[in-house]
């Protein structure tokens, strides 16, 4: 079954787990505004749920990973659910508010006077929650580095059990209907099935052990560029062109996709190519021969098409987003392929002589922001369609591969398709985040 047609069925699924929400839930027997909005509520509460529950699933790679070979799409249905699913959430507490006749503040001001308050008083907990993730996800996440986002991300893995533990004292259609105490119990299940799938994820459980044979610096700007050599101790991963792979620093360290550069097939070993742009990757770099890694996956479907089409290839490539297309280059394949490399500059430019060998005048390099631009046969500036036409004879003819930072990418394809090009023909790396 193709990716494709495995996310229309997921869709379809989420779809379908809420509207037993909408079903199950007591339409008012005395139709008033403060009635219809309580039982708007209690649908909005139960479907706010169910989405919670449905990112929470998406969350989990090891899970999704069984099923889909390119998790960024899921990561991306993942954030369309966060973003505007939410919403639904929202609107629970403001209805409750507006059917009990309380101020505003209600949503907001614990009280713990009686066993009912308690429990709205983990709606509260669970409410300001999803509106902390929201706020710093929907609305400002370009302006927040990523860990200290990534911390703050983590409380809707509270406001979750808070929404569940919230409901049974105040649900009155929970504690009126068997079907919704099922239906309410069925999601408690799933959330603790996939609470330890998770949990199992994040023991490295589910990854592969690795050490590291080779961890050589490549180039001395900034960020360096580095190349990392890794061979199996356990089960090997067996990555196909173009995939990627999740790292990790032991059990309680983060993930991080890394595209693979080359995989030998004799011996299981793993080259990856990076960049120390974090955190993350500054310890990676200082990490010697023998160090032990975890690593789970392979992902992605970025080039997956090439063995089945026919027409010439163009890959283009920005700074370490070179590293998904180096196998394709190494393979000598029969077809005509170019490589439009862009880079800041020269010393930015990883293994290029290699690649020189390998591609002779297919391939083009452009730096931006090389100060010595004495050199009459290089290309400076940005990428655009003017160096595609210089060496392309038709733009047309050609399939395009994409990787590198997400603004060059978008330029790039604007420029494309500004030549002409279809968007069919366009296919741009995205890492599953």
């Amino acid at each position: 079954m193709t990716e494709p047609r495995k996310r229309t069925i997921l869709k379809a699924l989420i779809i379908a787990s809420l509207i037993p929400a909408v079903l199950l839930m007591s339409p008012p027997t005395v139709v008033t505004a403060k009635s219809v909005a309580f039982f708007v509520a209690s649908v909005a509460g139960f479907v706010g749920m169910t989405i919670l529950l449905w990112s929470y699933i998406l969350g989990v790679k090891s899970v999704m990973g069984l099923v889909f070979r390119d998790l960024a799409p899921i990561i991306t249905i993942h954030k369309w659910l966060g973003k505007w699913g939410t919403l639904a959430l929202f609107t629970h507490p403001l209805l409750v508010v507006f059917s009990y006749g309380e101020s505003w503040l209600y949503i907001f001001l614990p009280e713990l006077s009686t066993r009912f308050e308690r429990h709205v008083t983990l709606g509260r907990l669970a409410f300001l929650a999803i509106l902390i993730v929201w706020i710093t996800s929907a609305l400002v996440r370009g302006r927040i580095k990523y860990r200290p986002w990534r911390y703050i991300h983590m409380l809707g893995y509270v406001a979750l059990p808070f929404a569940f533990l919230h409901v049974p004292d105040v649900g009155s259609n929970f504690m009126s209907s068997t079907a919704v105490k099922a239906y309410y119990f069925g999601l408690i299940v799933i959330f603790v099935i996939f609470s330890l799938l998770r949990l199992r994820g994040q023991l490295g459980l589910d990854k592969e052990r690795y050490q590291v044979i080779a961890n050589r610096q490549l180039s001395l700007d900034r960020p360096s560029s580095w190349l990392i050599q890794l061979k199996p101790l356990t089960s090997r991963l067996e990555p196909a062109k173009g995939q990627y792979v999740y790292l990790q620093d032991g059990i309680i360290s983060e993930e991080h996709p890394f595209s693979v550069m080359d995989y030998n097939t004799q011996t299981g070993e793993i080259t990856i190519a990076y960049r120390t742009f974090g955190r993350f990757t500054t310890a990676l770099s200082a990490k010697p021969s023998g160090s032990k890694l975890l690593l789970s996956g392979p992902y992605g479907t970025f080039t997956q098409e090439i063995e089945h089409e026919d027409k010439p290839v163009v890959f283009v490539a920005g700074g370490i987003g070179i590293t998904p297309m180096v196998r394709y280059f190494l393979d000598s394949p029969k077809r005509e392929q170019w490589l439009f490399y862009a880079n800041r500059t020269k010393q930015s430019a990883v293994i290029t002589p290699q690649l020189r060998l390998l591609l002779g005048s297919r391939l083009i390099t452009i730096f931006s922001q090389q100060t010595d631009q004495s050199d009459p046969g290089q290309l400076y500036g940005r990428l655009d369609s003017r160096i595609f036409l210089q060496h392309l004879k038709n733009p047309n003819d050609y399939h395009y591969y994409i990787c590198g930072p997400q603004g060059m990418m978008a330029d790039v394809v604007k420029e494309l398709i500004g030549l002409g090009v279809p968007a069919s023909s366009i296919r741009r790396e995205a890492f599953s985040w």
